[in-house]
């Protein structure tokens, strides 16, 4: 196997570093910003359009928190628990 070196000019940082530290050694000059690993989860929260458009949605889950959140309703605080915790372990 050869081994695979990231090479990074500029900037490697969030999902640049990530992939990065994916490879047997990183390779970057003094003036190269490298790090800020971090998680972040983006959802738009588009009820309020939905229900200027008359759309109302209908599911059927198999639990609280299943697809969750969801861009079709505001999140609650379970629903932001849950994300939250899954934010922390991947940063972990």
């Amino acid at each position: 196997e050869k081994p695979v070196v990231a090479q990074v000019g500029t900037l490697a940082a969030s999902a640049g570093y990530m992939i990065a530290t994916a490879t047997d050694h990183i390779v970057a000059r003094k003036s190269s910003i490298v790090g800020s690993i971090g998680v972040l989860i983006q959802y738009p929260d588009v009820s309020g359009l939905m229900n200027k458009l008359g759309v109302k949605l209908e599911e059927v889950k198999s639990s609280p928190l299943k697809a969750s959140p969801s861009p079709f309703k505001p999140t609650n605080d379970d629903e932001r628990t849950m994300v939250r915790k899954l934010i922390l372990d991947s940063y972990d």
